[in-house]
């Protein structure tokens, strides 16, 4: 599915428990999706020229959704192609103690990199070691 409203209505019909979407959830996927992305030029939805090779192992991103930093690593992890484990730990989310453990903070985006053994919570480290460490003539 590629409809952000679509997705929302199909994961209330398998998973709602009868519930429906409240009204204005469909609404607003307009202006937390497609306005961003709009708004950054399409950041995310194209590969970077140059992408470099697909690392052996998933990086991990520990993230939430409405977080603007993470969604910049989000969108950078799409143009270089990389795949990745997305740990959602949004408030309450039963994940947040395994960040907390790892990273001794709540502070997201935070990536973690098995193939270098890179670590960071800081969105603009991220973005440089990504590009750098990614990227052909990196």
């Amino acid at each position: 599915m590629y409809e952000s409203g679509d997705i929302v209505k199909y994961l209330f019909k398998q998973y709602g428990q009868g519930k429906s979407p409240s009204f204005g959830l469909l609404e607003s996927t307009i202006f937390t999706g497609w306005v961003p992305t709009l708004l950054r030029a399409g950041r995310g939805m194209t590969m970077w020229s140059k992408a470099g090779t697909v690392p052996a192992e998933k990086l991990e991103l520990f993230s939430f959704e409405n977080n603007t930093y993470a969604r910049i690593v989000r969108e950078a992890l799409c143009e270089l192609e990389l795949p990745y484990v997305l740990q959602n730990v949004g408030e309450g989310s039963s994940k947040m103690s395994s960040l907390l453990s790892i990273a001794g903070s709540k502070q997201v985006p935070y990536l973690m990199d098995p193939n270098t053994g890179f670590r960071s919570g800081d969105h603009k480290t991220i973005l440089s070691y990504l590009f750098q460490q990614y990227s052909v003539g990196g």
